[in-house]
């Protein structure tokens, strides 16, 4: 089934790409990605597609699709890696991602966007729990609120 799934992604992505549709381009690269990280074999591989996927995304001005496949490279990393050297990069990330989202004039559009997005809270949230910092949990999971405040 999972080599099914990628064939009939790489198709797509073929598709994409000479379409010239680079938001479908980088999104597809990320579902790709998402589904070669769960292969131990082949984590480099999805760690070179999610790079890829999001520096396409964010260069299009897509940061939906920069954040998730940001996420799915931390989450990737956050198993072989230190996790403070990841919280540091999650961190990094919410801070793009508030700047993002201050940028968006309509309340609505914001939270939507945040909500699109709010997995890199998650992910920063869970490691910091992890590293039994419960404050700055806290302070992670206030700080979306504080945004959508604005």
């Amino acid at each position: 089934k999972s080599a099914e799934a990628e064939k009939r992604l790489d198709s797509a992505i073929k598709i994409a790409q000479e379409l010239k549709d680079n938001d479908a381009y980088a999104e597809l690269l990320t579902t790709k990605a998402d589904l070669l990280s769960g292969k131990k074999k082949r984590r480099k591989e999805a760690e070179s597609i999610y790079l890829q996927a999001a520096d396409l995304a964010k260069k299009n001005g897509n940061m939906n699709t920069y954040f998730e496949s940001s996420v799915g490279l931390l989450t990737l990393r956050r198993e072989q890696s230190e996790p403070a050297k990841i919280l540091e990069e999650a961190m990094k990330l919410i801070d793009e991602a508030e700047m993002t989202a201050l940028a968006i004039k309509a309340k609505k559009d914001r939270k939507n966007f945040l909500d699109d997005v709010s997995g890199i809270y998650d992910l920063a949230s869970d490691i910091a729990m992890e590293m039994e910092n419960v404050d700055q949990a806290i302070q992670i999971a206030e700080r979306m609120t504080k945004i959508l405040s604005k």
